[in-house]
């Protein structure tokens, strides 16, 4: 298995500094309508590597209804890189979409009677000298509070929180965050996401 523990033992080393950063440059908080948002605060649907990309919102008078996944099934002696895009699926037929990797296949969507109100993310812990993966799955609430669970191919790691939009918003967008690929090291492809609130 191809792994590079040092670099990451560097990079988490210098996480806090260096994501604060990042964060203060996107003004990733709720006043730009961003879930989960707390300042100070790094919440556990960003995952561990990587960098955040672009913001991406369905077009003015749309909001997100659906999703589907760029999911890598299991590689049994390989490197596992699991969940690797997202596209949120706009009421009006648009898409909405941030960065993402390569590996894998599109699975099959998953849509919402109306509206998405908040999200949860898989996201399998760090494993130090073992195989990590981040991201693993995703799924939607629904205004009518009912969930939109698309099928992915791997299913490792810790449910985080369900994270809603305020009261009286929906899901317009997203942002994701995603490892470039390391080549000699191990890659992990999507790290994690926060989703982008406003009203309809």
């Amino acid at each position: 298995m191809k792994l590079h523990l040092h670099a990451k033992i560097l990079f988490t080393l210098f996480f806090t500094s260096t994501f604060a950063y990042a964060e203060n440059s996107r003004q990733l908080d709720l006043s730009q309508g961003i879930i989960p948002s707390v300042p100070g605060y790094y919440p556990e649907t960003d995952g561990f590597w990587g960098d955040w990309g672009f913001y991406d919102k369905c077009p003015l008078g749309q909001f997100v209804d659906g999703y589907t996944l760029l999911s890598e099934e299991e590689q049994i002696n390989g490197d596992n890189t699991t969940l690797n895009g997202i596209v949120l699926h706009c009421s009006g037929g648009a898409r909405a979409t941030s960065s993402m990797s390569k590996w894998g296949s599109w699975v099959k969507p998953a849509y919402c009677n109306g509206p998405v109100k908040g999200f949860a993310i898989q996201i399998k812990p760090q494993k130090g000298n073992e195989d990590d993966t981040a991201a693993n799955d995703l799924m939607l609430v629904c205004n009518n509070n009912s969930i939109a669970h698309a099928e992915t191919r791997t299913h490792w790691g810790h449910w985080s929180h369900i994270y809603y939009c305020p009261t009286g918003q929906v899901i317009l967008g997203l942002i994701t965050r995603v490892e470039k690929q390391q080549y000699n090291g191990d890659d992990t492809a999507l790290n994690g996401v926060r989703m982008i609130c406003g009203q309809l």
